[in-house]
Order: C-alpha cells, then sequence, then structure tokens
C-alpha cells in the first residue's frame, strides 16, 4: 500500500496538462471580466480552479517534514507579486490623470503613495487595474496553511495510524473553511482578504486529495462527461451567481465548484491527446505559463479599449458605463487584447529566451 501510495505522482498528467488547464482558468477570468452574458458560468469555478491546481501540485513528500522550505519556496512568488503590483502603485496618479482607472480616483501624495506600497507588501494591494491578483497572496497563503495542516497531521500519523491523520486532517480543513465562510457571511474583511484564504483552502484539500488517487481520476475524464457539465452548469448560472470577493456565496457553491473544475479537467485531458505542434494545445499551454501576466493586465487593457471608444465618442463618462467592460459589441476585442498582449509580451519577455537558453 505504501508504495501504491508513493508513486500515485507518477501517474500524474504532463506538465502541458496543467498548462492547458491553467490556460483554460486565465481565459475565464478574463471573460468573467468582460463578457458580461458569461460571466455567472465561469464565476462558478474559474478561481476555485487555481486553488485546486495547487492543491493537486503540491508536494507532500518534499513538504511533510519541512515546513519553512514551502515558506521559503512561496516568498519568491510573493516578491514576484510585490515587483509586478508596485509599479502599478508607482502609475497610480498617471492612470488617474488618462482616466483609465476607477472613476473619481484619487490622487496620491507621496506619504499616500508609500502607504499603498505597504499594503502591497503585507498582500493588500487596492490598486484598480492590478486588481486581478489578489489572489495571488490568498493562495499563498491557503497552501502555506495547507502545508502546516499535513505537516501537523503527518506527525500525528507517524505516532498514531494514517487513519487518525486523515481524520484530523479533514476535521481541520472543515473547521477552517467553515470559519472563512462565516467571516465572508457576515462581512468580517481581514487584511489580504484572509476570509477567503480560509474559505478556499477546501479547493486546495480537494485538489490533494484527488492527487492520491490520480490514477482512477484520470481514468474517469472524458470530453463527452466536460461538454455535458458545460451544459448543466450554464443552465445553473442563468439563476445564480457566486463570487468569494463580492460575497456572493452559499453552501452548494462548492460542489458546483468542483463540478466546474472536473469539467475543465475533461476538456484538458482530450487537448493534451493532440499532436505537440496543434495550434490550439500550443496555445493553450503558453497562455497558462503566461496566466500570471494575463491576471496582472488584462484589466488596463480593456479599460483602455473603453477609454479609446468614449475619446471616439467625446464622451469620458461612457467608460464608466460598467465596472469593466462597457460594451457588449467590444467584447471579442476585450478577449483578443486582454489575453493577447500579455501572452505575447510574455513569450517575448521571458517565454522565448528561456527556450533560447535551454538550447
Amino acid at each position: 500500500m505504501k508504495s501504491q501510495m508513493s508513486n500515485y505522482r507518477i501517474e500524474k498528467p504532463n506538465r502541458d496538462y496543467w498548462n492547458i488547464m491553467k490556460g483554460i482558468g486565465a481565459i475565464c477570468i478574463v471573460i468573467g471580466h468582460s463578457w458580461m452574458d458569461m460571466q455567472n458560468f465561469v464565476y462558478l469555478f474559474h478561481v476555485p480552479l487555481f486553488y485546486f491546481i495547487s492543491g493537486y501540485l503540491f508536494n507532500e513528500e518534499k513538504y511533510k517534514n519541512d515546513f519553512w522550505l514551502l515558506v521559503k519556496n512561496k516568498m519568491g512568488l510573493w516578491m514576484k507579486y510585490i515587483l509586478i503590483y508596485t509599479p502599478f502603485v508607482l502609475l497610480h496618479n498617471f492612470f488617474g490623470y488618462c482616466c483609465v482607472a476607477e472613476k473619481d480616483q484619487p490622487y496620491y501624495s507621496p506619504v499616500m503613495m508609500i502607504e499603498q506600497i505597504c499594503h502591497v507588501i503585507i498582500g493588500d494591494g487596492r490598486e484598480f487595474i492590478p486588481g486581478p491578483l489578489w489572489f495571488v497572496p490568498s493562495l499563498i497563503m491557503a497552501v502555506i496553511i495547507f502545508g502546516l495542516i499535513i505537516m501537523i497531521t503527518n506527525k500525528i500519523s507517524e505516532k498514531l495510524n494514517k487513519t487518525v491523520g486523515y481524520i484530523i486532517e479533514s476535521l481541520l480543513i472543515i473547521v477552517i473553511t467553515s470559519l472563512g465562510y462565516t467571516m465572508i457571511q457576515n462581512e468580517w474583511y481581514l487584511t489580504g482578504k484572509m476570509q477567503i484564504t480560509l474559505t478556499a483552502l477546501f479547493y486546495v484539500w480537494v485538489g490533494n486529495i484527488c492527487s492520491r488517487y490520480a490514477v482512477y481520476l484520470k481514468k474517469s475524464l472524458n470530453g463527452i462527461i466536460g461538454i455535458g457539465l458545460a451544459i448543466c452548469l450554464y443552465l445553473y448560472s442563468r439563476n445564480h451567481l457566486y463570487s468569494l470577493v463580492d460575497g456572493f456565496i452559499s453552501p452548494e457553491m462548492f460542489i458546483i465548484a468542483i463540478a466546474g473544475i472536473y469539467m475543465v479537467m475533461c476538456f484538458a485531458s482530450e487537448i493534451v491527446k493532440l499532436k505537440q505542434k496543434n495550434i490550439l494545445k500550443k496555445s493553450l499551454c503558453l497562455i497558462g505559463r503566461a496566466s500570471f501576466w494575463i491576471m496582472a493586465i488584462h484589466f488596463g487593457i480593456i479599460r483602455y479599449i473603453d477609454r479609446i471608444y468614449a475619446w471616439g465618442k467625446n464622451d469620458v463618462t461612457l467608460m464608466f458605463k460598467h465596472y469593466l467592460g462597457a460594451y457588449r459589441f467590444l467584447v471579442p476585442m476585450y478577449l483578443i487584447l486582454g489575453i493577447g498582449i500579455p501572452t505575447v509580451a510574455y513569450y517575448i519577455l521571458i517565454d522565448r529566451r528561456k527556450n533560447d537558453y535551454a538550447k
């Protein structure tokens, strides 16, 4: 049994599979911020998907006895968040001058700018354009908390048995998730959106559980099932909207999100079978690798599109018709540029250089 469990990670799909998963997730995030007709649908699962992926890829063997190694590794991603987010704070007044941020955006004095940078450092950035990056510190903290739970339950398993360890692990996850859910429900907002972190810990855990039974999960993935789930979830979304950030929650959202994640896994399992040079497969893999950039930049791109349209109509108020993505007929442009520009920038500045270095 021990050898069987220790080998389960060999059965995980390859790196392309997870890049495709992240690529689909990144596309869904841009859709949620620009295509209002599809917002309810993608909001069912797009954010939980990234927590799930982190849980699935969590290296339990590496971190179960070395919690501080996990913290050290995740701090690298935290620094990346700070380095990408801070320039948006420094350019805050410029974006306000260009009317591409929020309506009636306040002017930052040097002291206020330093204060906002401090918020970024603690994972509580408050700028409009890089707004979708809120989930990066939350995701990091969720994985760190999960790693701490794994370390504790592993020690319990060694002293007692694995069954007791799994039971305590499950109870801790349920209690912490319930605490986060209660905080969101009662509008108790914490620094760095910790109430969301605690709630989303459930998805990290589910991802890790799925990784323990990867062999069986892989056999169950099917494109036809994915299509069926997509239809059912779309019909469900016509009367339901879930958003951890906005506080639109209900107990059934956990099951619905898992169904949505499974749907994405089904689609990814079919796409990864395509030939390596297939344009769909290559594109989704690249978008997945560029997902961090997409989340950081697409808000600004969509806002600039609205700004250009408002400038053409000589009425700046037109761009504030909605929170973001004000016009249905501009949706194709929002999607193409909102996904395309960050992806191309990532490919030129990062991805191609990595490939050249590897050669």
